[in-house]
């Protein structure tokens, strides 16, 4: 739980004079940022493959480039498998909140990581 909670506020508004200026210090710095972003990524569940309709593929194929949402379609392809250490980070954030189509009109899933930290969600 702290692992994340601490990765999420590494992503907070940073006062420019806490940056190193050192190049060294800089390196380091940022590598501690890439690290805790993938923390974050790596925590976020990923939602169950869907199985997308058979139908024939549009006949113009032109754009590559979606023009209403209508054509847009969650992909089938998922990643490699998570390092088994982020399964709990991925419990964390329970199971998604249910939105009206109208609000949520991609069907993403949307989670909401409650506040540990004592100030709140």
């Amino acid at each position: 739980m702290a692992a994340l909670h601490k990765a999420l506020q590494s992503l907070g508004p940073t006062p420019y004079s806490s940056v190193p200026q050192d190049p060294a210090a800089i390196t380091a710095y940022l590598q501690s940022a890439f690290k805790d972003a993938q923390t974050i990524i790596d925590s976020v569940p990923l939602p169950p493959p869907t199985h997308l309709p058979t139908t024939r593929p549009r006949s113009s194929t032109s754009a590559s480039a979606a023009s209403h949402i209508s054509e847009i379609s969650s992909s089938s392809a998922r990643s490699e498998p998570l390092d088994p250490s982020n399964a709990p980070l991925q419990k964390e954030w329970g199971n998604p909140i249910k939105l009206a189509a109208k609000d949520n009109p991609l069907n993403m899933s949307v989670y909401k990581l409650g506040g540990k930290d004592g100030k709140g969600a």
